[in-house]
């Protein structure tokens, strides 16, 4: 793929949010250049991940977030605003090894957190 000023926006796009999906990266890039289509965001944001440049990271929802963090890691969602974030939590590389029990080879696995992100937290307690 030929490097184009639409690759670029979008790349540069998903590198100023935080986690986006696919349609939040549409929504911001669109505001730079109109004419962008949903199709070309999700043809870059597919060849981003293959070029290993990005992660795609499936929530339990079957929706997906895009992530330029390359490591291995964890994730949690805010179950009061949604918000989607990184845990400071090394990875165990130790729970893909689950050949003597299954026999089966495990890459890799995804673990989520739920629960109350510190903004929420804070607005919580100025209201009570």
């Amino acid at each position: 793929m030929r490097h184009t000023f639409q690759q670029q926006l979008v790349w540069e796009t998903v590198q100023a949010l935080c986690h986006p999906t696919a349609e939040e990266v549409y929504e911001r890039a669109i505001q730079v250049c109109p004419s962008l289509s949903r199709g070309t965001v999700y043809r870059h944001l597919a060849a981003f991940v293959e070029q290993r440049r990005l992660s795609k990271v499936h929530m339990e929802d079957h929706s997906a977030r895009f992530d330029t963090t390359r490591i291995p890691h964890y994730h949690a969602v805010c179950e009061s605003c949604g918000v989607f974030f990184d845990i400071a939590l090394p990875y165990q590389n130790h729970l893909n090894d689950f050949r003597d029990q299954t026999g089966a080879v495990i890459k890799t696995h995804t673990l989520f957190f739920h629960g109350i992100c510190h903004n929420c937290q804070k607005k919580k307690g100025k209201k009570q």
